[in-house]
């Protein structure tokens, strides 16, 4: 049995000169970068343990459909329990995919094709992540020629596959974050999520249903100093990384921390004003003791807004909510969300681990969901809290059918909440009152 591994790709070539590559920046290679999470094994006494890495990034060889590089997770500390990593090696080809490549035993596939000076095309099974048109939408992947693959669907934002009895989906949002998720009935799984301009923000591997595996974040210290008495909302939205803030058409300047500091401790009306101006947006409402707060952009019948939300945990962690929708004179829409997790100090991107994404046949019900196309990675038509803490999802057809009259059906069977108990979040299924 096969289990699929992960890895990780940088940078490509464009002519003679390097170029980043849209989700795995060249910086990369220069830095050694610091990931944290958890590795677990039914068979310790505790269960699980927490964990640290670097991740280093190493190239192999050119070649003209792209560059083979080798990617390793070095431990960081002294772990609980030892965990080994096996370097990957991966190509990454000059239309946006990224594939998995076996250099050979002591890299002698490897020399055979700098010898050659070509990689041998992939099969379509191998890829991590189908190639991108220039808006970062999923373009066509070709069929595999392995008679044991079978192409589920391809979409923009969806490429699944089966080589069974392994189940794999990459999925992607408005084409700014990309998920890899290969599944196995038994439990087995890997996934690894990365978003343009940033680079990888998640591993995971596990074998078994839970029995063991590891996860790991990419991790970052706030942009802005932060003590026990500075983590209300205000100030935590005011320290997130620029690598975590969604990015904004109308509202231009989110990723600037200073601008967000600017914002949410300006005293008065004409300070207020001035920051407002700086991002592009025309008004904004803050309820610290509620953990909420909104900024609208500016826009005449069209534009922008981020929601942001917080939540806490007994234990000091806090996890912060982002959603930017995009909203006109027709319906709304849900562009982006991130959920930031504030851990000892440090910030961690934690959105599709700990956020159970809807998919979009999880508003209908089973019958109607089996003949359901593939969604992208953020689906519906989400609502950060301004009371409480449940998020609600609305069907997306049922904003359109509100705006474009009674021609247009929302057909979906059900709204969702991602409803909190303190630690986690769960998804709940609610029925909705069809429309006629």
């Amino acid at each position: 049995m096969r289990i699929p591994v992960i890895g990780f790709l940088l940078s490509l070539l464009v002519g003679a000169a390097a170029a980043d590559h849209p989700f795995l920046p060249l910086k990369e290679e220069a830095a050694k970068s610091d990931f944290t999470g958890e590795h677990w094994n039914d068979d310790w006494k505790e269960h699980q343990a927490p964990l640290a890495a670097h991740l280093s990034v190493r190239q192999l060889a050119e070649f003209p459909e792209g560059r083979v590089v080798e990617i390793s997770l070095q431990t960081k500390g002294k772990p609980r329990h030892e965990q080994a990593f096996a370097p990957q090696q991966w190509l990454l080809t000059p239309d946006g995919s990224i594939s998995r490549v076996d250099v050979g035993e002591q890299s002698a596939a490897l020399e055979k094709w700098k010898a050659s000076g070509h990689v041998p095309p992939p099969e379509p099974d191998d890829l991590l992540c189908p190639p991108q048109d220039e808006s970062g939408y999923f373009t066509t992947v070709a069929e595999s020629t392995e008679a044991d693959v079978v192409k589920v669907h391809v979409t923009a934002q969806q490429w699944q596959w089966a080589r069974q009895p392994w189940t794999t989906r990459v999925t992607t949002d408005d084409g700014s974050t990309v998920e890899f998720l290969s599944e196995h009935p038994s439990g087995h799984f890997s996934k690894i999520v990365w978003r343009r301009g940033v680079g990888i923000l998640e591993l995971a591997q596990g074998s078994g249903a839970g029995q063991s595996g590891w996860r790991l974040y990419r991790t970052l210290a706030p942009a802005q100093p932060l003590t026990d008495s500075t983590q209300d909302l205000p100030a935590l939205f005011a320290a997130l990384p620029a690598e975590f803030i969604p990015h904004a058409d109308a509202l231009t300047g989110l990723e600037v921390p200073a601008a967000r500091v600017r914002l949410v401790k300006a005293k008065n009306a004409t300070e207020t004003k001035a920051a407002l101006a700086a991002l592009h947006a025309n008004s904004w409402s803050s309820q610290p003791k509620n953990g909420y707060l909104k900024i609208n952009s500016l826009g005449d019948g069209e534009g922008e807004t981020l929601e942001a939300a917080l939540w806490k945990r007994k234990d000091g962690s806090r996890l912060i909510g982002l959603h930017l929708q995009h909203w006109s004179a027709g319906p709304n829409h849900s562009v982006s969300v991130r959920l930031i997790e504030l851990r000892n100090g440090q910030m961690r991107d934690v959105t599709t681990a700990q956020w159970p994404m809807p998919r979009l046949a999880d508003f209908y019900r089973e019958a109607k969901a089996a003949n359901v196309p593939p969604g992208g990675l953020v689906e519906g038509d989400w609502s950060l809290p301004q009371k409480g803490t449940t998020i609600v999802i609305h069907p997306g057809k049922e904003d359109e059918a509100d705006m474009l009259g009674p021609d247009v059906k929302s057909d979906e069977d059900f709204l969702i909440e991602l409803r909190w108990d303190g630690q986690k979040f769960a998804q709940k299924q609610l029925p909705r009152k069809q429309r006629k």
